[in-house]
């Protein structure tokens, strides 16, 4: 099934890739799942020609087509690894950034091209990718990988792509920076992966969010009151419970107090 990167395109377009599927030129695989290997997923629900719903580009497999959509073969992995969305979604509530949210596994990180809602949309693979640029009058983004091939996507002119690179790396840095001292208060030590591609450039970033990682256990343990008020949260956010606002904040002190009695002898 693999498809070998001297078959590719110099420049990958949803086009390209529709026209490729049409004359079968791509394989399908039925029961791919999603790795780190992926440097791009591309949603083509948007165009009928496209028997499948997604075409991936992979490393070790290349270009081939999926019957899954982009959020149906994120979801699985997430429902299978120890890496999810979920302390993505809480730094985003934190940092008050619009519905954006990357998918972090460890210095990997996948960037979504448009805000997720329900539906899906195309994902790249930062820590693959060399270069971009965004050219906001064509409503453009393009991407160059390691492999110098060009992926070309269509991009709102209302996005920054910088800038959501920039806050992806940001997300990255700081979940790396609470495992490491997580790992440092019980006598370890953690040697992490160097960041590749996108990931390496921006990780190097001197900006205000780079420069205001966790440095403390103290902020650790912050980070973990945020993620545990913030799954309450969900809880009592359940149309079931119906509670009324001003029990909210009421309701989430007892809990947490109810929470923080294990953590000590009495």
């Amino acid at each position: 099934m693999v498809n070998t990167q001297s078959r590719y395109p110099a420049t990958i377009t949803k086009a390209t890739l529709a026209t490729m599927a049409a004359r079968h030129q791509l394989p399908f695989c039925a029961h791919f799942k999603f790795s780190q290997q992926v440097v791009a997923l591309f949603n083509m629900q948007e165009h009928p020609p496209c028997p499948a719903a997604s075409i991936v580009l992979d490393r070790q497999q290349g270009l081939f087509m999926v019957p899954q959509s982009t959020r149906q073969l994120l979801n699985d992995f997430s429902h299978q690894s120890i890496f999810d969305f979920y302390q993505t979604r809480l730094l985003v509530r934190q940092s008050l950034h619009p519905r954006f949210v990357p998918l972090i596994l460890g210095r990997a990180a996948y960037l979504p091209l448009a805000a997720i809602g329900h539906g899906s949309t195309d994902w790249l693979g930062l820590h693959w990718l060399l270069d971009c640029c965004q050219d906001q009058g064509a409503q453009l983004a393009r991407f160059t990988t390691i492999e110098e091939t060009i992926l070309q996507f269509d991009y709102g002119a209302g996005h920054d792509l910088e800038n959501h690179i920039n806050w992806t790396s940001y997300y990255s840095e700081y979940l790396c920076k609470v495992l490491q001292l997580t790992a440092q208060e019980a006598g370890l030590k953690i040697q992490s992966t160097p960041a590749m591609g996108l990931m390496q450039q921006f990780s190097q970033c001197q900006c205000s969010l780079h420069r205001h990682l966790p440095q403390t256990s103290r902020e650790v343990r912050e980070f973990g009151q945020l993620f545990q008020d913030w799954t309450l949260q969900q809880i009592y956010d359940f149309p079931e419970l119906q509670l009324p606002k001003k029990l909210q904040d009421q309701t989430l002190k007892i809990w947490r107090y109810a929470l923080s009695r294990p953590h000590s002898l009495w």
